[in-house]
């Protein structure tokens, strides 16, 4: 979710290069609703690195405190307006609550959900509405089918180009430099690791020019019941599960396959020029 405060964030005109401090831990004491109502205090910590960050180390290392702090000045309801017209909405079809943890990833949402809003990020900001089932046809003998049903794709621009593009370039480097390098093949790659709170559940969401793909590791019983700690998993013994360690290999091992028959193909975006380099 820290996606939808970033471009949020870029379309409000901050700088990628903008250094903000993320300590380990901080309580922040400023947040309000959409209807202006304060929220009390709310405390954040990281798990991977902290210390001065910008856009690209602070979500190359996904960093909880570095993105909380960005949006004490990006408007939440702009966050939530992205977000929901990419497609994402709660896994039960309700909007999206807007509250502090929503920069974290607090609302629960589907792989599909996820998978859409990626793909819009490559699509320059361009969001199609994702289906389960792209068309049904009734089987009428050999070769010949007759179709039953297909699926009409709407398309609508969520955000402009640049914005898109500049956060496609700023994923790209989570890929390159940061917690998601363990998803590499041989195709320019983007994307996010997500761990959430005690190891409920890890995802990696991503996508490479042609494909977008999200990948959710839990236990459908319940995460934080059933947490990813101290499992055996095909022999090897699991002391904690990230994004990076289970959901990361599931997405490289699928997007290998996916991308089979597709021919290479490199990012083509516009990113604003002076953006375009790691800093």
């Amino acid at each position: 979710f820290k996606v939808f405060t970033m471009m949020a964030a870029l379309e409000n005109g901050t700088s990628p290069f903008k250094t903000i401090n993320s300590p380990a831990k901080k309580t922040f004491y400023n947040f309000r609703g959409c209807d202006g109502a304060r929220f009390p205090p709310y405390e954040v910590e990281n798990s991977t690195r902290s210390g001065p960050m910008n856009m690209y180390t602070g979500t190359a290392y996904s960093v909880n405190t570095y993105y909380v702090g960005l949006a004490e000045f990006t408007p939440l309801c702009r966050m939530a307006e992205i977000a929901e017209g990419m497609g994402v909405t709660k896994g039960n079809g309700e909007k999206l609550e807007r509250v502090p943890s929503f920069r974290l990833g607090s609302n629960e949402v589907t792989p599909l959900g996820m998978a859409g809003a990626y793909a819009a990020i490559a699509n320059h900001g361009r969001y199609c509405a994702t289906h389960g089932i792209d068309s049904v046809e009734r089987f009428k003998g050999r070769d010949t089918r007759e179709p039953i049903y297909k699926t009409e794709v709407t398309c609508n621009q969520v955000v402009s180009e640049r914005v898109a593009d500049t956060a496609a370039r700023i994923l790209v480097n989570v890929v390159e430099n940061g917690t998601g390098r363990a998803v590499q093949f041989d195709r320019p790659v983007a994307g996010k690791t997500v761990t959430t709170d005690s190891n409920a559940a890890v995802w990696f969401n991503g996508f490479t020019p042609q494909v977008a793909s999200s990948v959710w590791v839990g236990d459908p019983r319940g995460g934080f019941r059933y947490p990813l700690r101290n499992l055996v998993i095909n022999g090897t013994f699991v002391q904690a599960g990230f994004g990076s360690t289970l959901a990361g290999p599931v997405f490289r091992s699928s997007m290998i396959a996916a991308h089979q028959d597709l021919p290479w193909q490199n990012f083509d975006g516009d990113p604003d020029p002076n953006l375009m380099e790691f800093a």
